[in-house]
Order: structure tokens, then sequence, then C-alpha cells
């Protein structure tokens, strides 16, 4: 922090006056930076060139007084800080003293003054400026440093963003190739090792999300969605996903739903579904022998539906002691629980959070040996404010089965993984490598569906897709799909925004990918966005 030098104006018509001030003030203050003027008007232009920490002001001087002076800095934003102390030549005029403290005066005194007295104040002036200026430097620090935080932290994103990209790409290949391989005639040890395979590298996603879903809850960029939310449907479709390792170590898996709980609500499906797959999966995880099991109870409140989601299982149990690091991030009970059964640590972490956004949280019970129950409370909306969701009819998905596809992407591997997917869901279709190949493409061929990777050489996907809006009429043009492995939060709202009509992260699901085609429009040129 830079060493105080304190700024004095001395404003008196007098000269010597002026002289005798300076002099008393290099005395006492030999850092001091001193001005004279002998003006109010100069004592004004002097404070807009450049504002001092205190200003002496005589107070009856021709032309402005010291009180116009006093009032006008005072009334400036920009100068009211300034300290002013105020020296008078009318000993006994109370009126006049009165009158400079009101016009915003720091200090007042009146000649002939006693020198020690007059040091005594502006060494008590000082002070508190030198307070001040001890405030704004740590102001301008914190302000550096919320700076450097910001630029850190849109690095992070920045990072994040790209190390997903790289990553899912190769993983879109590696899942897709051992989902399409599972499919084919293989003896009982093929099928094994692709199993094998196939479950790593969903591990191995799994771990991706959760790094990027940490990272958006801790950078306050997660929001969540209102639609509607099934809920004897979204129980069996968790239970589904997790029956596979409930069966390989022998658990029973089971579920319950309260009556009276309504079966569709109002809020984000996908994230209520990342929560009771994380709890179940955790019980799962800890449980040798015995059950999971996962009950369902809604109530009405004023507010709309509060439900509870209990996981129970018989497992290990948690220490009473250790129970808090559950929520910490990157945190397990104890060390070897990672080398045990894995993990990032942050899947229950997320979970609360979600929760919390969800205006709801997480509780846990649980005994060593004994077992543990985890309690997710949320608040949804009741099912009177839902508006009916659109649900493709049969014609619309029958009619996806003769689209007119396109596929844009750089990657050979991931051309050859989305044309093996293309053909099992029952169509064909051409591909081209980059951006510019696919502008003209679509120029020569009145494709139906183009699904446009982004990231490209020559020209990427979104450049390629404002030349396709801008170009053809709007009764041609095709439904674009975005088809990325950039899958951070806001990314299908802005591929959305940019004139793509539907988003698709990778890797690629097949089940996705068929949702998506049967969302295409039946008549031509309706992709267009309104």
């Amino acid at each position: 922090m830079n060493p105080f030098a304190p700024r004095f104006l001395i404003v008196d018509d007098l000269e010597a006056n002026r002289l005798y001030l300076t002099r008393l003030i290099q005395h006492f203050f030999p850092r001091a930076k001193l001005r004279e003027v002998d003006s109010g008007e100069a004592a004004l232009a002097a404070v807009a060139e450049e504002a001092p920490d205190i200003i002496l002001l005589d107070v009856m001087m021709p032309g402005l007084t010291g009180f116009e002076v006093c009032r006008a800095i005072k009334e400036n934003p920009a100068t009211q800080t300034i300290l002013v102390l105020m020296i008078s030549g009318q000993r006994t005029d109370t009126q006049s003293r009165v009158c400079g403290l009101e016009e915003g005066a720091d200090s007042y005194l009146c000649k002939p003054f006693e020198p020690a007295e007059l040091v005594a104040q502006m060494r008590a002036l000082l002070r508190i400026r030198q307070i001040e200026h001890r405030l704004e430097e740590k102001q301008k620090l914190l302000e550096v440093a919320r700076d450097e935080a910001q630029e850190a932290a849109h690095a992070k994103s920045e990072f994040l963003a790209h190390m997903s990209h790289e990553i899912r790409t190769p993983l879109n290949a590696v899942i897709g190739m051992t989902e399409l391989l599972m499919e084919t005639t293989l003896d009982d040890e093929q099928q094994e090792y692709a199993q094998t395979v196939h479950t790593a590298s969903e591990s191995l996603l799994q771990i991706v999300n959760d790094v990027l879903d940490f990272s958006k809850i801790e950078s306050g960029r997660m929001s969540l969605e209102q639609q509607p939310v099934p809920i004897p449907e979204m129980i069996a479709e968790v239970v589904r996903l997790m029956q596979a390792q409930a069966d390989a170590k022998g658990l029973t898996l089971a579920t319950t739903v309260a009556p009276g709980t309504p079966a569709v609500l109002l809020g984000d499906p996908l994230r209520l579904r990342q929560i009771l797959i994380n709890l179940l999966n955790n019980a799962v995880k800890f449980t040798e022998r015995g059950s999971v099991r996962l009950a369902v109870r809604g109530k009405r409140v004023a507010s709309g539906c509060q439900v509870e989601f209990t996981v129970q299982d018989t497992g290990i149990g948690i220490p009473p002691e250790k129970v808090d690091r559950l929520f910490r991030p990157f945190s397990q009970v104890d060390a070897s629980t990672s080398r045990r059964f894995g993990g990032t640590g942050l899947g229950l972490v997320i979970s609360q959070r979600l929760a919390t956004l969800m205006d709801g949280q997480i509780t846990v019970e649980s005994q060593p040996g004994a077992g543990t129950t985890f309690r997710l409370e949320v608040q949804l909306a009741n099912p009177e404010a839902i508006a009916a969701a659109p649900v493709p009819s049969a014609a619309k998905r029958q009619a996806a089965r003769d689209l007119r596809i396109l596929v844009a992407e750089d990657n050979p591997v991931n051309r050859q993984v989305v044309g093996l997917l293309l053909e099992r869901l029952g169509h064909g279709c051409s591909f081209v490598e980059n951006g510019q190949q696919a502008v003209e493409a679509v120029r020569q061929t009145p494709y139906d569906v183009v699904l446009m990777d982004l990231q490209m050489p020559v020209m990427d996907g979104l450049t390629a897709l404002q030349v396709i809006r801008r170009e053809m009429p709007p009764d041609q043009q095709p439904w674009i799909i975005a088809l990325t492995a950039h899958a951070i939060h806001g990314a299908r709202e802005e591929y959305l925004s940019a004139g793509m009509n539907d988003y698709l992260s990778k890797p690629l699901r097949r089940s996705a990918l068929e949702e998506a085609l049967g969302r295409v429009p039946l008549q031509p040129g309706s992709s267009s966005l309104s």
C-alpha cells in the first residue's frame, strides 16, 4: 500500500495568510503537496483539476465567499468527500460558524488562532482522510481480485467446455460402437468383454458429467426447467436403470408410491431423475446383501405439492461422526471408500445443491452395519398448473422413417457411429466433413434434416447454419439439429436461439436420436423459427 502524502489546497485572498499557512504545513507535514489560490473561483477550478484531501478555506473573500465555495464542493458528488477547514476572521460571530458547518464544513476555526490548534485540527482531519485512503486502496484491491476471479472463472468455464468436447468426442465413438457391437451376434465371452467396455465408458462419462455439473452449480449458472414430471414413469425409469447393478449383487430393488401422490407434477424431470439415480446408485454401491427400497409420498400444500422420496438400504451404514462428510465436495466417508467403491465424491454434493434449487433438501439417517436412509424433499407445482405437453403423433413418428438426412461431422469414427445408428433406425443418410460442404449439399439437395456438428474445419456448424437460414427460402429450410460434445449448461438454449431447431449432445444415444427425429415436422419448410 502506497504511503499517504496529503494534498492541501490553501484558499485566501491575502498573500501573507497564504504564506503563513504554507510554511506551517511544510513544517508539520513535510510529505504534503501544496497548492495556493487567491479566490473562490480559482478554488473551484483547482478542485476540478485535482481533488485535494483538505481545503483551508478563508470565509470572507471578494467574489465567491467561503460559504459559497464550501456549498458548491459539498453538493457535487465528485468532490463532496473533500475535507474543508473554514477559517474566519470574525472570532465572536457564532452565526458564521453555524452557517459554515451547515454548508458542509468539516471544521471551523477563527482568526487569530493558535498554530497548535490549527495543526491539531488538520491532524484530526488527516486521520479521517487516511482511513478513507486505506479503504479506497482496499476497495481497489478487492476490485482487482474480483476482476481476476471473474477472469479465472471465465477461463475455467472455457477450459471445462473445451475438455468436455475433447472427452465426449471419443466417448461418443466408444459408447456408440460398443452399444452397436452388443446388438450383434456375440458369444458369451465377447458379450462380457463388450459389456465391460461399455460400463467403463459410462463410468467415465458420469465422472465428466459430475465435474461439469459441480462447476455449473458453483458458478451459479445452473437453472431448472419447468416441465411435466410423470411420477410413476420416472420411478420406473430410474429403477430400470439401476436394476442390472442390483441384480448383479443379488439385491432386491423395490418401489412404493403412497396413495394420493399426484401422478404428474411440474418440475425439472432431468435433474430430479439425476438426484434419484445418484441416491439409488449410492445405495446399491454400498449394499452387499439385502435390499434397496425407493418410496414416494406426495401431499398438496398451499404453494404446490411437497414430495418426499425415500431411499432405504441395508448396507454398511455410516458412523454418525462422518455423516457430515457426505455433502462435502470431493469427499468420502474415509480414504478406503474411494479405493474400494470409486467415484468422484461429487454425486451427493450435486444432489443436495440441486435439491436446494428445488426449494428442498436431502437428509440422512444411518447406523453402521444396519443401513442408511436418504430422504429427498422437494417442492413441485400442482398438476393444475401443467399445460398439456405436446406428444408427437404416431403419424409424425412414422413419417420420420422417410426423412432425407444429411450428417455434417468431421470426425470419421463419429460419422460411422451416426450412420450406423441411423441405419438401425431405418434411415439412410449422406455425409459431409465441414460446414462449407454442408451448405453446398443443402443447396443441391432438399434435405429434410441436417445433423450439424458445431466444431468443424473450414466452416463451423453455427456459421453454416447462418448461411443456410439466410440464403434459403422459408419453405425450403431443412430441420437442423445441433450435434455437439458441448454439453455445458445453457448450450441448448444458446444453439436454439441461434437458429437450430433441436439439440443432441454427445455421446449420442439411439433413443435420443429417435426422439429427435420424431419431433421433425411433417410439413416442408416448417423448420423455420418463428
